[in-house]
């Protein structure tokens, strides 16, 4: 089994432990390392602050949480560098000449209230 594969498999046990406990310390705290692990920074972020809110004192919980703050924002960085050249020039339409009218396009025929 891969590295994904366990990683999920440990989201699904943690999510069976909550159902069993839900106030499990411990089934928060490994959940939200895998999703930490899998780059699902919003399920991480949410799974942590339930921890925190369970034991607010303790640090590796805090510790935690700003990791996954720092891998969320370098994801998002990562996404915005990654799609943010994607419409800035060298498109296919780069190519293209200006749009000239032609010049019988350019005037509207006479209102005639005939045809109204």
């Amino acid at each position: 089994m891969g590295g994904i594969a366990n990683l999920q498999s440990a989201v699904e046990y943690c999510t069976n432990a909550l159902a069993i406990d839900e106030k499990s310390e411990k089934a928060y705290a490994n959940r939200a390392t895998a999703y930490m692990n899998m780059k699902e920074y919003a399920s991480a972020h949410a799974d942590c602050k339930e921890v925190i809110k369970l034991n607010p004192n303790n640090k590796a919980y805090r510790d935690m949480f700003e990791k996954i703050n720092t891998g969320k924002k370098a994801e998002a960085a990562k996404n915005k560098n990654a799609f943010g050249n994607m419409f800035s020039g060298g498109g296919m339409y780069d190519e293209k000449e200006d749009f000239v009218p032609r010049p019988e396009t350019d005037n509207l025929p006479a209102f005639d209230p005939e045809n109204a």
